[in-house]
């Protein structure tokens, strides 16, 4: 990598390419891999990379006392969430929230 490459994927702010870079470059000489592909390759990387730290982002902004994951959660505490999924990891995983008071008809009548 030049040293103005390195610069600019630094300015830029684009870390994950530049991790990859040299390691992407050399799989794309061996497989004889098109620079589209090449380039396709890195920005998916770096695409995964901000998605995955916008993500932790948020978590870290939401100030959580634990941190959760769908098999540690304590769904016997917490009423308003219900567990849906099989055990079966093909099957789509999917839980739901209780509707807020909001949501519900004629709160606001109720509320003034």
């Amino acid at each position: 990598m030049t040293e103005e490459l390195e610069q600019l994927l630094k300015n830029l702010k684009l870390r994950r390419m530049l991790e990859i870079y040299e390691e992407q470059l050399r799989t794309t000489e061996k497989q004889d891999v098109s620079y589209a592909e090449f380039l396709t390759r890195l920005l998916r990387a770096q695409w995964h990379y901000r998605q995955e730290q916008a993500l932790e982002y948020r978590i870290r902004r939401a100030n959580l006392p634990e941190r959760w994951s769908l098999e540690t959660f304590p769904f016997d505490r917490q009423p308003g969430v219900s567990r849906n999924w099989t055990s079966s990891p093909k099957q789509k995983i999917s839980f739901s929230l209780a509707q807020p008071r909001w949501a519900r008809p004629g709160w606001l009548l109720a509320w003034c």
